[in-house]
């Protein structure tokens, strides 16, 4: 049984992510990186609060565990406090995977959503700390710098942390704990999720100079899309990013968003989205518009409807996530160090966890989502 505690108030929040994913990761992670394609934050009452929740995906509650594939190595039980960002169905489905991991030998997890609230987070980390009822942590931070006093908190009390998605710390970039208290890292080196997603939107954009595109950023700090973003407009060959627009990781909000976007930059040619939810959000304004078809969308986080909408045409392409796989690399490694063992691997690259990374109409045959809707049919 997991509980989410969340601050009271919460509103709807991401998806990947990086969201749809990552958020990409964010996410990214991205954020499918996430109605099955709305998200809503999850909210069961205030931080200091019990509240079980029941099974559901995209409706604001964690997603079922289901079967656990996982041998039980007879260990002591791994009570896990996982701290995260925000909650939607992608997070859902990490939290699923560090379930894998740690309940065969009766561990457990409670979500704590943060609702992208730096603040609130260190509040719920520490929380989580002096409640006594956690033996590891696994942190999902707003950016790196603030997931900080999280982990300084943790090691005081000697609880083990591992990071998923953001690293902990001063860079994006880095693979390897930064802070001392954080024994594992599986996250999204942001570089190259931005790399690959300028690379779908260089093949978007072939034959358009200048190719006129709309952005979107989770929030004007997020590193991860603003990477992205910064990255489509050095490495796209004629990239002339046109507006860029804030979703927090919100189909609902770049729903509205999105049609004066379009009406401000009519003959826009590629929407670069944060996540693959964020992406079909946009298809009802294109085709009132008439352009559906003409706007080419780039998703993140391979969802199991980015992936339809690939396969069907909707979308030109989304960079892959697998968030079960990588809740259940966190999750081992917490069960090792609340353990004592060795955390091995210490860190896992969440882009290289599993092929195809790219995702496009001829690889889509290829790839096998983790999260999301199912596809119909």
């Amino acid at each position: 049984m997991s509980d989410i505690r969340t601050p009271s108030g919460g509103r709807p929040d991401r998806e990947a992510r990086r969201g749809e994913a990552m958020r990409s990761s964010r996410v990214l992670a991205l954020g499918a990186m996430l109605g099955a394609v709305a998200l809503t934050a999850a909210g069961c009452g205030s931080s200091g609060g019990d509240s079980s929740t029941s099974a559901a995906t995209g409706s604001g509650t964690a997603a079922s565990t289901g079967a656990s594939t996982t041998v039980s190595s007879g260990g002591k039980p791994a009570k896990v406090a996982y701290v995260t960002y925000a909650m939607n169905d992608y997070v859902s489905v990490e939290v699923d995977g560090v379930k894998k991991a740690v309940e065969p030998d009766g561990g457990s997890v409670t979500v704590f959503n943060a609702n992208f609230d730096p603040q609130k987070m260190t509040q719920q980390c520490q929380d989580a700390i002096s409640s006594g009822r956690y033996n590891g942590i696994v942190i999902a931070p707003v950016t790196a710098p603030t997931g900080v006093p999280c982990v300084k908190a943790a090691q005081a009390a000697g609880i083990p942390v591992v990071t998923i998605e953001i690293q902990v710390g001063t860079s994006t970039e880095r693979m390897d704990p930064q802070v001392e208290g954080v024994v594992g890292v599986v996250g999204f080196p942001t570089s190259q999720n931005a790399k690959k997603i300028a690379g779908l939107t260089a093949e978007a954009c072939k034959g358009q100079d200048p190719c006129k595109i709309i952005g979107e950023v989770a929030t004007p700090d997020d590193p991860v899309t603003n990477q992205v973003i910064d990255t489509v407009k050095k490495d796209v060959p004629g990239a002339d990013v046109v507006q860029t627009v804030v979703g927090q990781y919100d189909p609902s909000m770049i729903a509205k968003a999105f049609p004066d976007a379009l009406s401000a930059h009519p003959d826009a040619q590629v929407f670069v989205s944060a996540a693959d939810s964020q992406a079909l959000a946009v298809v009802p304004a294109l085709k009132q518009a008439g352009k559906l078809g003409r706007v080419k969308l780039i998703g993140s986080g391979g969802s199991r409807l980015g992936a339809k909408a690939i396969a069907d045409g909707t979308m030109f392409g989304t960079v892959a996530n697998w968030p079960l796989q990588h809740g259940e690399a966190a999750g081992r490694m917490v069960v090792q160090a609340v353990n004592g063992e060795k955390v091995d691997p210490q860190s896992v690259n969440a882009l290289e966890i599993d092929t195809p990374s790219l995702v496009t109409k001829a690889t889509v045959s290829q790839f096998k989502p983790e999260w999301g809707a199912e596809r119909p049919g």
